[in-house]
């Protein structure tokens, strides 16, 4: 039973509700010879030819992506019948634009076989080195790929080179080798290091010679050694125990640096010369504790025991390690013996940096006890109708498991700046999750990609980008197939006048003593500022919650909100308002009147405030017709039947977003976003590709229930695509996706990344000083929401902010707001933001609701009442959803920049955004030289003259009050932060 058990979905609930989020598009035969096509957010991520073939990536040394200087991509990984590779032309590619992978070896006369530890890099000179096993023997052979065109040689076997510059491929080493890395010095000469019968051997090229040198032996040790199958027998004697998993740096001092594992614990040493190695000198043995530091007299110990599958780059000089730390033992939730499996160590990822005084380790990702749901075997693949389409294993034969967060293979890489980035996968989340360093220890895991489908332990990141690149290739292995993804890498630039907010850190390199989190709203003292129509027999007598927008023209608030009310639940068709809203008006933003416009018949009449139901419309800044200001879609069902245009999909233009007027019925162009709860035109979006430039976000559905979804196109009315099919969990190949009912669009975010929560019930996407943001509405374990933030830097990929936190939460218990709230990104009013949200005392499930003339009930399991939602407003800083400040006083702390160009006579001021400036908080700026580390003249910590609260606060110096002239010259800004009230936002440039 544990076995099948394997073969079914399990979700993360409670302690995370694990939401499908995508497979990629594919088809398969199931019974029959029919062609099933399955579409998802990953199509454009697969690497063609990675499917069918046995596909893996090495779990150590990161050396699967590579570019040349013309910013053309290489990626490559193993298979069941040799290493393939696969390339791609443009540095902006997804997975889509790479060629179809080509079997190198076959390519270049290698029997075909099962590959291992397929690894590339390129040099200075523009030379891809590529390395694999395959049969206990090691290959290499390398090709010139520069020039534009230069990656079009790959698939020219004559273009193949030995060491030597011989035409053809070569053997490094044979019998009982396994491949660890290779690298590249700075004057070019290629090092390999690999095992061999328990050995370390590193072979370097000397102007295309071959030369080896042994790091490591085995280590003999005394072993107690237990017999199957109960393990009571036992002998005693002396083992060799080998070593392994050899990854190598080469800085650019020529220094060679090499990590390795022995046992279950990882070592380091380094070579000048590639050919002597040593560590620092071993301590002395210490009889009263029974140990020694190493027991390799030219290596030092890295991590004790548990540590294994290094990956290493260089900080600043140092080696940092990051390790598969536990998880030696396959869990199994399911099984009756969990409880017991899981002391034997659950799959956490740690990390070591050397300095000098020592190591220092600690976890990059500590993993968690969950609780997971378990859908029962069957129970989800055959049939479309499967209640667990709705909600999954809550009845009958749900069940709920304990579960651990299992967290694998972390690989580390740098981005141009030189800053590290570790990337793993958490099997049981099925998420790959990125954390970078900011030289005092990691930032918060966040979580890149997912949620996959047979998601495995293998994935990787570009071991070092090159100068000028903003971005960091990455693949992952989910499904036995190849996803690639560019992960964006931020610059400053001191001439554009956007805030840099703190949010995710990616502008900043360095965070001692700082912690971060989210910006707590501020409820309005006038809250409730709209609700339900006092009038009982009202349409809205139970409901009024919405938003507004500031009319500059008119001088008003104009708001549009949602109602409902016990009069329309008991008319003959039922709930016949749930998908309309009614307007209001304002002219404080506070005090709100409904206002009759006579646009929708209800119950025959059409005095009343109703609007035509268009739940989200789009603001064209770029129209120049002021009646065709905002645009929409119009999708919901029983409205277009009554207007006879029932199955269609209609566009709309407004001058005002109450008066709509039907442009065209856009049916024939492409299926529309479409939701349950509204889906339309929600931002342009001119930094992605023109194919995506208007994003819908909306209301998506997966086996598990509500998540975030988007759907795009190249102009308002189309084509919209971005869609996605709703597969099985585990194997979304072997069986159909799901009915077409709830398939909206590519799912964004869902509760499987998020702490705390069991599904997303929806959200509001935004474009704010170039970063996507999203605020959306996790739904917890009884039932209650609480608005939280998450964003993008490619529109594509979005993830927690501070997850676990909440920019609002529920009130406490017995006020109006107490059960549940969602907003949006709210209203600008200059120095503060205004966030209409709406709250109500009940949550999820906590009412019953008549349904038509027979008064059915729709929801059960709770009280009968109003479910009422009333209006509030919530107030925070402009550009300040986050903020920055002391994490361990009385101590200080300090927050860095990126490096930033200054251009000679640019003469711009630096303005900070700031709160708790006074007698318990301070904040004082310096200028440094990211070359030295010094403070440039007349612009240290000491020149600062003082800095106040607000919002565009400029920062002078001794120095003056302009950035300093430094012709062709780079800046870092230097934050200190002291006293526990000081609160940093966000920072900009201004003339």
């Amino acid at each position: 039973m544990m076995n099948k058990w394997k073969l079914f979905p399990w979700l993360v609930v409670s302690g995370h509700l694990s939401l499908f989020q995508g497979a990629l598009a594919d088809s398969a035969t199931v019974g029959s010879e029919e062609q099933i096509v399955r579409e998802t957010q990953f199509d454009k991520d697969l690497i063609a030819g990675s499917s069918d073939v046995g596909a893996a990536l090495p779990l150590v040394n990161g050396r699967q992506i590579v570019r040349n200087k013309a910013g053309s991509w290489f990626v490559g990984f193993d298979g069941g019948n040799g290493p393939h590779l696969a390339v791609a032309a443009e540095t902006k590619s997804e997975g889509r634009h790479f060629s179809t992978a080509i079997n190198l070896g076959s390519l270049l006369g290698v029997p075909d076989g099962p590959s291992e530890g397929f690894s590339m890099a390129i040099g200075s000179d523009d030379r891809l080195h590529a390395v694999w096993g395959a049969g206990e023997t090691i290959f290499h052979s390398w090709c010139d790929v520069s020039g534009g065109s230069g990656y079009l040689r790959v698939s020219k076997k004559a273009a193949w080179s030995k060491a030597s510059g011989e035409q053809g491929f070569e053997k490094i080493a044979e019998g009982d080798t396994r491949l660890g890395d290779l690298g590249v010095s700075p004057d070019n000469q290629l090092c390999i290091v690999y095992s061999q019968r328990g050995s370390i051997v590193a072979m370097r090229t000397i102007d295309g010679v071959w030369s080896a040198s042994k790091v490591a032996d085995p280590v003999s040790r005394w072993m107690v050694i237990s017999h199957p199958p109960d393990h009571m027998e036992y002998d005693i004697r002396m083992v060799d125990e080998g070593c392994r998993d050899p990854v190598i740096e080469i800085d650019e001092n020529g220094v060679y640096h090499l990590v390795f594992a022995h046992r279950w614990e990882i070592y380091y040493t380094r070579s000048e010369d590639g050919e002597t190695w040593t560590g620092r000198p071993p301590r002395q043995p210490r009889p009263e504790i029974g140990m020694w530091d190493s027991p390799f007299p030219d290596a030092e110990r890295v991590a004790f025991a548990h540590a294994f599958n290094p990956s290493l780059v260089l900080y600043r000089g140092q080696p940092l390690v990051v390790y598969q730390h536990e998880g030696m033992v396959d869990l199994e939730p399911h099984g009756p013996e969990f409880t017991k499996e899981r002391w034997t160590g659950v799959a956490n990822v740690g990390y070591a940096l050397r300095d000098e005084n020592g190591w220092k380790r600690d976890y990059l990702s500590k993993s968690k006890e969950i609780m997971v749901k378990g859908l029962p075997p069957g129970e989800g693949h055959l049939s479309r109708d499967d209640s667990n389409f709705i909600k999954t294993g809550i009845d009958g034969d749900g069940r709920v498991f304990l579960a651990d967060e299992e967290q694998w293979r972390p690989v580390i890489g740098r981005d141009r700046f030189g800053i590290p980035w570790a990337v793993w996968n958490d099997t049981t989340r099925r998420y790959n999750y990125f954390s970078r360093w900011l030289q005092d220890g990691f930032d918060d895991k966040r979580e890149w990609r997912g949620a996959f489908y047979g998601l495995s332990r293998h994935s990787t990141v570009e071991k070092q980008a090159p100068p000028k690149s903003n971005e960091l290739g990455t693949l992952v292995m989910a499904a036995d197939r190849i996803y690639f993804c560019r992960m964006p890498v931020p610059s400053i630039d001191p001439e554009s006048d956007r805030y840099y907010q703190v949010l995710d850190l990616l502008e900043f390199s360095s965070l001692i003593n700082i912690k971060t989190g989210l910006t707590p709203l501020e409820r309005h003292p006038a809250n409730p500022v709209f609700g339900p129509n006092p009038d009982p027999e009202a349409w809205d007598s139970s409901w009024g919650s919405g938003g507004a927008i500031y009319d500059e023209e008119a001088k008003i608030y104009r708001m549009r909100y949602s109602g409902s009310g016990l009069k329309n639940w008991i008319a003959e068709d039922g709930d016949v308002t749930n998908a309309y809203s009614g307007y209001a008006e304002s002219k404080d933003g506070i005090h709100f009147e409904r206002i009759k416009v006579g646009l929708v018949d209800l119950l025959g009449s059409t005095d009343n405030n109703l609007l035509i139901p268009v739940r989200t419309s789009f603001e064209d800044k770029d129209e120049t017709d002021p009646d065709k200001r905002f645009k929409a879609i119009i999708t919901y069902g029983p409205y277009l039947e009554k207007i006879g245009k029932k199955g269609r999909i209609l566009s709309a233009y407004s001058s005002d977003e109450i008066h709509w007027i039907i442009d065209e019925d856009i049916t024939g162009t492409d299926k529309a976003p479409s939701s349950d709860h509204g889906a339309g035109p929600s931002y342009e979006d001119l930094y992605d590709l023109p194919e995506r430039r208007f994003k819908s976000i909306h209301r998506a559905y997966n086996l598990s229930g509500r998540a975030v979804g988007m759907s795009y196109a190249p102009t308002l009315k189309g084509p919209w695509k971005g869609f996605e099919n709703i597969l099985d969990y585990y194997d979304p190949y072997k069986y159909p996706p799901y009915g077409d009912r709830q398939v909206a669009g590519w799912i964004i975010l869902e509760g499987g990344g998020g702490i705390g929560e069991d599904q997303v019930y929806g959200g509001s996407g935004w474009l704010e000083d170039k970063i996507y943001l999203l605020s959306y509405v996790p739904v917890f374990f009884d039932g209650r929401y609480d608005m939280s933030l998450a964003m993008s830097r490619d529109g594509l990929n979005f993830y927690r902010i501070k997850n676990g936190q909440s920019n609002l939460s529920p009130s406490g218990a017995g006020n109006w707001d107490s059960g549940k709230i969602s907003g949006g990104r709210g209203m600008d009013k200059g120095d503060q933001r205004w966030v209409y949200y709406s709250g109500t005392p009940w949550h999820h499930n906590t009412m019953i609701r008549p349904k038509g003339t027979k008064a059915r009930l729709a929801i059960t399991g709770g009280i009968f009442g109003r479910p009422e939602w009333f209006t509030g407003i919530a107030t925070i800083r402009n550009h300040a959803w986050t903020y920055a400040g002391i994490a361990d006083p009385p101590a200080g702390g300090t927050l860095d920049t990126l490096p930033f160009p200054i251009e000679s006579g640019s003469n711009r001021r630096l303005l900070l955004n700031l709160d708790g400036i006074g007698e318990h908080g301070q904040i004082e700026v310096e200028l440094l030289d990211p070359d030295t580390g010094a403070p440039i003249p007349g612009f240290g910590r000491s020149d600062c003259r003082p800095i106040a609260t607000g919002l565009d606060v400029p920062v002078a110096w001794e120095g003056g009050e302009r950035l300093p002239d430094i012709p062709d010259g780079q800046l870092i800004i230097r934050f200190h932060f002291s006293g526990v009230e000081a609160r940093f936002h966000a920072f900009r440039f201004a003339d």
